[in-house]
């Protein structure tokens, strides 16, 4: 919550709708699955990383 409330400009700083957007995804159901952990991963990284998971069927 503080690196929110530090956030500069129109960056989303509402500390309400950021507890919301963490509730609504800390559970994703059967998504969870396809979750991948990107702390610490750059965005080329990160894109690299999706592009390895299977897609999704159905």
């Amino acid at each position: 919550m503080s690196r929110a409330q530090q956030r500069v400009g129109d960056e989303l700083k509402d500390l309400d709708a950021i507890s919301g957007l963490h509730h609504a995804f800390s559970y994703i159901g059967d998504l969870e699955k396809y979750a991948i952990d990107t702390s610490g991963l750059d965005p080329n990284r990160t894109a690299d990383r999706t592009r390895l998971l299977p897609a999704p069927t159905g």
